[in-house]
């Protein structure tokens, strides 16, 4: 990832890069829009890496369930099982 800082940075180069420009007019209008589509990208690439870390957490979420699951599961199974002192435990059996 980059630094925090960067972003910030990569604004003054090109609002530098921007007043640099002799001429006004659409070559300056041209040089912010370039700024602007390249935050937009920067914006739509931070969402799909936070999207992916959302995918993960709920897969990992969804994992951790279904063995919770598995577990209580088998020990509902295993409450079932004859007990001492219950009916299967006769002199005669």
């Amino acid at each position: 990832m980059n630094s925090p800082g960067a972003p910030q940075c990569s604004r003054l180069l090109a609002a530098e890069a921007v007043n640099a420009i002799p001429v006004g007019g659409q070559l300056a209008s041209a040089a912010m829009f370039t700024l602007a589509a390249a935050q937009a990208i920067r914006l739509m690439e931070m969402w799909a890496e936070a999207a992916e870390a959302f995918g993960k957490v709920a897969m990992a979420m969804t994992a951790l369930g279904a063995a919770i699951s598995t577990a209580v599961n088998g020990f509902s199974a295993a409450d079932g099982f004859p007990q001492v002192g219950g009916g299967y435990d006769h002199r005669a059996v």
